[in-house]
């Protein structure tokens, strides 16, 4: 790879499961973090489906 060699102390990601391993196989000395956002986001979207499908309708956001 044109000499260049790459060792990252640490990767910010999004918790995509297929990416984490691929970066732990190719930078075995890397730490791999998630993105703090992305956690947030999925909690707040598990949190929202599971407010419908239990027929709830005041979480916050919704406009009904």
């Amino acid at each position: 790879m044109n000499g260049v060699q790459l060792e990252p102390a640490k990767f910010v990601c999004d918790f995509e499961t297929v990416l984490i391993p691929a970066i732990q196989g190719n930078f075995p000395n890397t730490r791999v973090q998630g993105c703090f956002f992305h956690f947030c986001q999925a909690v707040l979207q598990k949190r929202a489906v599971s407010m419908i499908l239990w027929g709830r309708t005041d979480f916050p956001g919704n406009s009904v």
